[in-house]
C-alpha cells in the first residue's frame, strides 16, 4: 500500500515586523475513522524568528541523509479516494515561551473533542479528534482562542486529490498565501 506524508517546507512572512513566535495547529480526517477529524499542534516548541531570519524560515533539514525534505506533519496510508484534507493555521505567540503540551491540552479539554490519541499521524505528535466535520474544527480553535492571548494569523487548505500519476512515487510541491500575511509551501510525497 503507497503511503503519503505531508511536509512544511516553508513560511514567509510579509510584514514589517522582524521578531515572531510561531506554532501551527493542523487537522485533518481520522484515516481509521472517516467521520471524525484529528488535530494537533507541531512543532512542539515555538518557532522564534529574529531579523536576522528575513521574516522567512526554511524547514528543510540541513545535512539531512533522510527522505525529509522539511518538516514532516502527518503520514498515513494512501487513502481509497485518493484525496487527504489538511488545514494549517498559523498561530502567533504573544508570550516570549509557551509550553505547548499545555496548548495542546487546553484544545483537547474543550468540551468538543471526543479523545486523545497518540503518535498517529506524524512520529511523536500527539493528535487528538474532534467533531464529525474538519468544518467545525473553527469551533474547536475558536474557542481555545476566546481564553489565550495567542492570535490566530493565518489559514491555509493543504488537500490534496491525487490524479492517476500523481498516486505514483513522487514529491509535489504546493505554496499557498496566507491572507494578507505571506506565504506557505509543502510538499506531498507519495512513496
Amino acid at each position: 500500500m503507497k503511503r503519503v506524508r505531508l511536509e512544511l517546507d516553508y513560511i514567509e512572512i510579509q510584514r514589517r515586523r522582524k521578531r515572531w513566535n510561531l506554532y501551527f495547529i493542523i487537522a485533518t480526517e481520522d484515516p481509521l475513522n472517516p467521520n471524525k477529524t484529528v488535530m494537533t499542534i507541531a512543532p512542539s516548541h515555538t518557532i522564534r524568528l529574529h531579523p536576522s531570519d528575513d521574516n522567512r524560515i526554511d524547514f528543510e533539514p540541513k545535512g539531512s541523509d533522510d527522505n525529509l525534505n522539511g518538516m514532516s506533519i502527518l503520514e498515513c496510508e494512501m487513502p481509497q479516494d485518493f484525496s487527504i484534507k489538511a488545514r494549517l493555521w498559523v498561530i502567533q505567540c504573544r508570550d516570549k515561551a509557551r509550553d505547548l503540551g499545555e496548548v495542546l491540552k487546553s484544545i483537547s479539554g474543550s468540551a468538543k473533542v471526543d479523545s486523545t490519541v497518540t503518535s498517529l499521524l506524524g512520529g511523536a505528535l500527539p493528535w487528538f479528534t474532534v467533531a464529525k466535520s474538519i468544518v467545525a474544527i473553527g469551533g474547536v480553535v475558536g474557542e481555545f482562542f476566546k481564553h489565550s492571548k495567542d492570535a490566530k494569523k493565518g489559514f491555509v487548505s493543504m488537500d490534496q486529490s491525487f490524479s492517476k500519476d500523481e498516486q505514483e512515487d513522487g514529491e509535489f510541491d504546493r505554496y499557498n498565501r496566507l491572507v494578507g500575511f505571506g506565504e506557505v509551501g509543502w510538499t506531498w510525497v507519495v512513496e
